[in-house]
Parts: C-alpha cells; sequence; structure tokens
C-alpha cells in the first residue's frame, strides 16, 4: 500500500462529496443523526489531526492533544469535538479540515515507507495491522462512509427542489 495514495484518494472522494452539496446546505441537520454536512466535516478534521498527532510520534515524539481527548472522552470525542466547532462557518470548518490534512500528510511524508508497512507496529489497533491497514480503514474507509451519507443527503435535496 501507499499511505500518501490512501490520504490522497480519501481526501478526494471527501471533496467530491462536498463539492456535490451547495455550502448554504451544510448546516442543514439529518445527514447523519443530526449532523450536518458541517458537522461531518467537524468530525472528520478531529480524526485528521488524531491520526496526524499519533503518526507523527513515530517519528518524534510530542504532544498530543487531540488524540488525548479521544483517549479521555471516548463515546463523547466525537460529538464534543462537532460541538468545539459549531460556531464556525462552513469555510471556516473546511479551512480547519485542510490544515488537518496538511498535517497529516505531512505526519505520513516524515516517515519511512517500511514503517508505514510495518506489521505489528500498532498493538492497540491489532497485532496484525500495519500503519497503512489503519489509514485505510480509519480514514479513507471513515471518509467513504461518511460522503455516502452526504450523498444520500444531496439526493433527497434534489428529490425535494
Amino acid at each position: 500500500m501507499n499511505a500518501h495514495d490512501i490520504l490522497m484518494y480519501g481526501d478526494r472522494t471527501l471533496r467530491a462529496g462536498l463539492d456535490a452539496v451547495p455550502m448554504n446546505w451544510w448546516t442543514q441537520a439529518g445527514v447523519c443523526g443530526g449532523w450536518s454536512v458541517k458537522d461531518i466535516l467537524a468530525h472528520l478534521t478531529s480524526y485528521e489531526l488524531c491520526q496526524a498527532e499519533a503518526l507523527a510520534g513515530f517519528v518524534q515524539p510530542g504532544p498530543t492533544p487531540t488524540l488525548d481527548l479521544l483517549r479521555e472522552q471516548g463515546s463523547e470525542f466525537n460529538q464534543r469535538q462537532v460541538d468545539a466547532r459549531k460556531d464556525l462557518s462552513p469555510q471556516d470548518v473546511l479551512r480547519a479540515y485542510e490544515d488537518a490534512h496538511a498535517r497529516l500528510m505531512e505526519a505520513v511524508s516524515s516517515m519511512p515507507e517500511a514503517l508505514l508497512s510495518k506489521v505489528g507496529t500498532i498493538p492497540w489497533y491489532g497485532e496484525s495491522y500495519s500503519l497503512d491497514d489503519m489509514l485505510v480503514y480509519n480514514n479513507y474507509g471513515h471518509k467513504r462512509e461518511h460522503v455516502a451519507q452526504i450523498n444520500v443527503y444531496k439526493d433527497s435535496l434534489a428529490q425535494s427542489a
């Protein structure tokens, strides 16, 4: 696998889903439970940050504030991260996502390819998994799941128009 490509294609998939919905519809609830498109993007932003912090730590340990919140807050993390961005405009949330994605791409770029593909480097995720595997499931797959919800929402907008 190629971590850079995994992240690039996940980002492209997300952006295509976002581009399909006019930004003035990004704040309407009901895309994923009570979440809007903006809320989904806020949620995904927090996961980009968690992954960037986790991967950067393999090269040079440093602070992991978002990852620490995920560990501390457990099941409340997702909603708290969305709530933390509720007063931001859709454009501001998009910029926050872009910044977080750039941090994640930078973290991956700083890692040796052999480390990204080495099985067993993340025992907390599963002994038989590599960092590449985690990125496929937790980044690319996660985005695909939410883009599918955004696409259903977009289709419902088209039907109601």
